[in-house]
């Protein structure tokens, strides 16, 4: 008896080629079950495909929460640096503002009043359950620096570096957490640790315009003018339009006229 699917009927093998050499007849069409399991097959393989892609789709839609989440941070960070400008520095995604004098308080923002308040604390909560997380411990220490406490942003900071010794991210922070504790304590060693932080980070990022404008600004504290109207001609070389450029194109006049 035959195995073959379909009819449900006895097939009769197909004849053996006669000695003279005729040819067989052709094979029969595909029969129905198999036809059936093949549309089966069909089937379930889209069925799975769909359900593979929704699931990646809820993943990338929670991962793209998260973002999201993640950028309501960052842009409170950068709206409080652009509207509190408090050194020459260029804070990282700051748009231009001039210095903000502070008067008699050189040392501290209060926060308690700005949306950089609720970050704040958003980030200490966090912490206190996810203390290892590095990109909470990062904004944190931003925060730190926007507030003018650069102590507690390099401790954090160099607790980061050496899992990320080459980010030009943390290494120009540290700069900025030096040039800020140096100013403000009018400690030359400082200064030169902040210089050597931002030739760092420069020497891996050599077209980052942050720091670009920040290397020039130390240079030009230490009264090495050469270097510093170099670095500033780079700002320009990247950008000659933004107010970032036009303080740019002020200080080298500045440098040129012997001006501190």
């Amino acid at each position: 008896m035959s195995d073959a699917p379909g009819t449900g009927e006895i097939r009769p093998l197909a004849p053996e080629p006669s000695s003279g050499g005729s040819t067989p007849a052709p094979m029969d069409a595909p029969p129905p079950l198999l036809a059936r399991r093949l549309a089966r097959v069909s089937f379930y393989s889209l069925l799975a495909f769909c359900s593979m892609g929704m699931t990646a789709f809820f993943v990338a839609w929670l991962m793209d929460f998260d973002f999201r989440f993640e950028d309501e941070r960052e842009r409170a960070i950068r709206e409080f640096a652009s509207a509190h400008r408090a050194t020459d520095l260029r804070f990282p995604g700051a748009a231009h503002q001039p210095v903000r004098s502070l008067g008699s308080n050189i040392r501290t923002f209060d926060l308690t009043s700005s949306a950089l308040s609720f970050v704040e604390q958003e980030l200490d909560s966090a912490l206190v359950s996810d203390p290892g997380n590095s990109r909470l411990l990062f904004l944190r220490s931003q925060v730190y620096l926007l507030n003018l406490q650069p102590a507690p942003a390099i401790d954090i900071l160099e607790r980061l570096r050496p899992f990320s010794p080459e980010d030009p991210a943390i290494l120009g922070s540290l700069g900025y957490a030096h040039y800020v504790r140096g100013r403000a304590d009018s400690q030359m060693g400082d200064l030169l640790r902040a210089l050597d932080f931002f030739e760092k980070a420069l020497s891996i990022a050599p077209e980052d315009p942050v720091l670009l404008f920040n290397t020039a600004i130390v240079y030009q504290r230490l009264g090495k003018r050469d270097e510093a109207q170099r670095h500033f001609q780079k700002v320009l070389d990247r950008d000659s339009t933004s107010g970032w450029a036009m303080e740019a194109k002020a200080r080298m006049i500045q440098l040129t006229r012997g001006e501190p």
